[in-house]
């Protein structure tokens, strides 16, 4: 079975700023391109800054003329755009959902989740890179619902999950992996591909 690389399913529409501007600056980049996270870039090294890194700091300071690099930032795991998808594996344990892909150089090439992962790797291989230790720790952070659950208590229990995915297990025992690109595949399903439906899909 031939996997994918990790730069063949990283998204490349990635928003980078330095450390050195401000968190004004940031907040407008967001808005203007939508997006709720950017990646701080120092060198060869990237963070993640989300709005929540701003509203916190908006709170305390209530000042927004501050420079990024004035901020303890998580550190963003690399992994080479060349490998193949079950090197990243590893990284499913890390609390942190995204993963940077880097071309030879270090430099940003794009940006992955945990999802991207999941959703690129057959459930039976998955199952079969993890050992029980590896879901016992994924399991601190992911929901597991059992496989009896009808589709609508799964994409319920997403709604309130703080990953992109869920774990289906029988008897603690997990058989695959359900994320967010699946339930985009049963919205349009239940919709018929009519987007004006979408509004009214309830579960």
């Amino acid at each position: 079975m031939k996997f994918p690389t990790v730069g063949e399913i990283a998204t490349t529409q990635v928003v980078m700023v330095k450390r050195e501007d401000t968190l004004t600056g940031v907040l407008e980049t967001m808005c203007q391109y939508g997006h709720r996270n950017v990646i701080v870039a120092d060198r060869c090294s990237f963070y993640l800054l989300g709005i929540n890194d701003i509203l916190s700091v908006k709170m305390e300071m209530n000042n927004l003329d501050v420079a990024i690099g004035s901020l303890e930032l998580t550190k963003i795991p690399t992994v080479y755009k060349n490998e193949n998808i079950l090197s990243t594996i590893e990284y499913l344990n890390c609390n942190l959902e995204h993963i940077c892909a880097i071309n030879e150089d270090g430099t940003l090439y794009g940006l992955l989740t945990h999802t991207d992962i999941t959703s690129s790797i057959d459930p039976d291989t998955l199952m079969k890179s993890f050992c029980l230790n590896d879901f016992l720790k994924l399991g601190k952070r992911v929901k597991w619902i059992e496989k009896e659950a009808t589709t609508a208590d799964v994409l319920k229990k997403m709604l309130h999950a703080t990953t992109d995915s869920v774990m289906i297990v029988e008897n603690k025992k997990p058989l695959g992996i359900f994320t967010t690109k699946d339930v985009v595949k049963i919205i349009r399903a239940t919709c018929k591909f009519n987007p004006h439906q979408v509004a009214n899909f309830s579960l």
